[in-house]
């Protein structure tokens, strides 16, 4: 694996430029930084607007068809469960500890499979949902680059500290701050 060869063996604080901080001030990657998250609050909107707990008012009914007909993020989340697979079958291959994985899957289950379970009976547009998944990433990146950082940066350090079995991204680290260590 490309990516796998080039983590670097630790991540040196002191040469972190701080325009290009990916990390918060406790060194955990920021949350707002991990498509995942961008993903996950899109599900739990969409789901909102599905279940009608948010609904805007009769001046925005084209907008709640809308997003209901067409945002959909359920491609997104197959793209990411998909990605998360991959990366946790490479966490067994390269004998990461059962205790990684396992807080890797509950990362899955949490921020992907429930969603996922929750919208599965959404409805699909495939073209229009791809086209706003695709919007929405650039989104992101365009956020990233504002920020001074890039999805690459943030990638990087997310894969380093996965795979060190450093409680350092988002869920791990708040895992960690509740005492499941």
């Amino acid at each position: 694996m490309v990516f796998i060869d080039n983590i670097p063996n630790e991540i040196d604080d002191e040469k972190i430029d701080p325009k290009k901080n990916t990390l918060d001030k406790n060194g955990n990657i920021r949350f707002d930084y991990q498509f995942s998250y961008w993903i996950l609050l899109w599900a739990i909107i969409y789901y909102l607007i599905k279940t009608k707990y948010i609904y805007f008012s009769s001046r925005f009914s084209f907008t709640n068809k809308y997003i209901y007909e067409y945002g959909n993020p359920l491609y997104a989340l197959y793209f990411a469960l998909i990605e998360n697979i991959v990366n946790l079958f490479i966490l067994i291959f390269y004998n990461a500890s059962l205790y990684t994985i396992f807080k890797f899957l509950f990362m899955i289950i949490f921020i992907k499979a429930i969603p996922l379970y929750l919208l599965y009976d959404s409805p699909i547009h495939p073209r229009e949902n791809i086209l706003v998944c695709i919007a929405v990433f650039m989104i992101y990146n365009i956020y990233l680059y504002l920020c001074g950082t890039n999805v690459v940066d943030v990638y990087t350090k997310t894969i380093y500290f996965i795979y060190t079995g450093q409680n350092k991204t988002p869920l791990f680290s708040l895992l960690d701050s509740v005492g499941i260590k």
